[in-house]
């Protein structure tokens, strides 16, 4: 008869001296809880390690670091770095990592007019010290317009290039974008220029540097559109024949490709972007883009959307498309595809990932520079088969692998969960993936992750465990194990189920040894006597089972 160790033997967790990480995945580490509630996070690279987390709260805009040893390095958790707190509100929209350990960060501001918006910017140093005026530098100064959605990419020379939408509420949305230099001063024309004056409706979707001070710019256009380019038709949502195009800006802001944009998209039927910036550089000076296409859509009989497949797109720096016309298959799964999200394979090509709703799991995929899906057809399942995930984010970890981070509904709880991919698709934290916060009071928001030391990520998110201060700002370190940060070097997870003194059960094909921090995932039988210092038991699909005569010690 077996015997079933159960989760009594879980192990609380303890902070080591040369590191500030809680590595239990209940208690994470506390960013920031002001008095305010707080929504989801945003996160950049401060370029050691570290990550910089920008975040609305109550409408304004803070910002707080968290380094790579998980120590808080600007303000306190209830008073971190304030952005902007003009009266009337700021949505934020985007933040980049601005190459000397500091950020770019962009919103939208309602302090001129509650109900039309405009961009506001401003670039914090790696001290947490707001370089330029307070509460943020105007780049749009256009009355009755509505500004909104910007995005940030480098000039390369220590400036930043925005670009926005803007509407009047008579003509149609129209983009536009400008380039600041690192004092904060306006390179181009006021207001920004025009990348497309074409007719029709236009909406921004993405920005990627060139590499040569200007930008590769992404969006939505309506001008092959059957019922016209009107503003009427577009408040009504009657655009059947939604494109995609792209421009390039020098940096001067002139436009190097044809006039009016170059077609990345104009097959039959509707094209789109989620709202997130889905387009990566191709390291040779042009851009992949990746969108939802309509093609093979047979909408309901409301009109909405059944079937939306992922299809992507390689420009050179001619803006010549350099795979198949209208794009490239990255899924044409049966159902929606949506939630996508976007990573450089250092190569070429990108790594892409997605939740079908039809089948409410993650899924990734692999573009090779040739346009090749490299992976399984309609791609791998990154998240658990047996569980409900969603708002999914990726990375690449700078040694040919990607990382994931995204939540996973566990009855009515949310957990964040990840998962490490290797270059040829095979999952390296087991298929239940990592448990990065496990708190039973939920996640409230989609997390960020941004890469951290030695190919490991830290991973930032909102929850609600302290309901007093409504919802509250975490992060924890995932190391390139699978481990969370803040244990000791002798920690073990295992990897399948299997036999406790078998090494194809744990990662890095070691049994553990007596003193081992041991973290089991999967289902492990111990069938010889052991020891251990530690034991962490994690659900789902965690469990020992220890053989009748057998005995496991736990030294802690």
């Amino acid at each position: 008869m077996r015997k079933l160790l159960f989760l009594f033997l879980y192990l609380i967790g303890t902070q080591q001296a040369f590191s500030q990480w809680n590595n239990n995945t209940t208690i994470n580490n506390l960013v920031a809880n002001p008095a305010q509630s707080n929504s989801q996070s945003w996160c950049v690279t401060d370029g050691s390690g570290g990550s910089i987390i920008i975040f609305s709260s109550d409408d304004d805009i803070y910002a707080q670091k968290i380094s790579s040893a998980g120590n808080i390095s600007w303000g306190s958790t209830s008073a971190p770095v304030l952005i902007c707190n003009a009266i009337n509100g700021q949505n934020f929209d985007n933040a980049i990592a601005d190459g000397a350990g500091g950020a770019f960060i962009v919103w939208d501001d309602f302090r001129h007019d509650l109900d039309n918006g405009e961009i506001y910017m401003q670039q914090v140093n790696s001290a947490g010290v707001a370089l330029w005026a307070a509460n943020g530098i105007r780049v749009t100064n256009t009355p009755n317009n509505n500004d909104f959605s910007g995005y940030l990419c480098t000039d390369g020379s220590g400036g930043v290039i925005v670009y926005w939408n803007w509407d009047n509420n008579v003509n149609n949305t129209q983009t536009a974008a400008q380039r600041y230099n690192g004092a904060g001063v306006a390179q181009w024309t006021a207001n920004g220029v025009a990348v497309s004056s074409s007719p029709g409706f236009r909406l921004g979707t993405g920005i990627v540097s060139d590499g040569a001070s200007g930008a590769i710019l992404f969006f939505m256009d309506s001008r092959d559109d059957l019922n016209g380019t009107d503003y009427d038709f577009l408040i009504n949502n009657d655009i059947i024949n939604l494109n995609i195009y792209a421009q390039r800006l020098n940096g001067s802001g002139v436009r190097l490709w044809t006039n009016n944009g170059v077609a990345v998209c104009t097959a039959t039927s509707n094209q789109y972007d989620n709202g997130l910036n889905t387009a990566v550089s191709d390291g040779s000076g042009g851009a992949i883009y990746l969108f939802g296409d309509r093609r093979d859509d047979i909408p309901d009989m409301n009109g909405d959307p059944t079937n939306v497949d992922l299809y992507a797109q390689k420009l050179n720096s001619s803006g010549v498309a350099q795979w198949a016309a209208n794009g490239v298959p990255v899924t044409r799964a049966a159902g929606n595809q949506v939630e996508e999200s976007i990573a450089s394979d250092g190569a070429g090509g990108i790594v892409a990932s997605w939740q079908n709703e039809s089948n409410p799991r993650i899924y990734s995929q692999k573009i090779i520079s040739s346009g090749t899906a490299n992976w399984t057809l309609n791609g791998i399942l990154i998240s658990p088969a047996s569980s409900v995930s969603h708002d999914a984010r990726l990375i690449a970890d700078g040694a040919g692998n990607f990382i994931y981070g995204f939540l996973t509904d566990f009855g009515s709880e949310t957990r964040l969960l990840a998962q490490k991919v290797n270059a040829t698709g095979a999952l390296q934290w087991g298929v239940n993936s990592a448990a990065v916060c496990n708190n039973t009071a939920g996640i409230s928001a989609l997390p960020a992750i941004v890469l951290s030391d030695n190919s490991g990520a830290i991973l930032s998110w909102a929850d609600s465990r302290n309901i007093a201060t409504g919802l509250d700002i975490f992060a924890s370190k995932m190391l390139s194990s699978g481990i969370l940060a803040g244990g000791s070097t002798s920690m073990f997870i295992s990897t399948a189920n299997g036999n406790w003194n078998n090494p194809a059960t744990w990662v890095g094909g070691v049994v553990p040894s007596a003193t081992a921090q041991v973290t089991v995932r999967h289902s492990v039988t111990v069938s010889a006597s052991t020891t251990c210092k530690s034991l962490r038991v994690e659900q789902p699909a965690g469990n020992v089972i220890v053989n009748t005569g057998i005995k496991l010690t736990i030294t802690n």
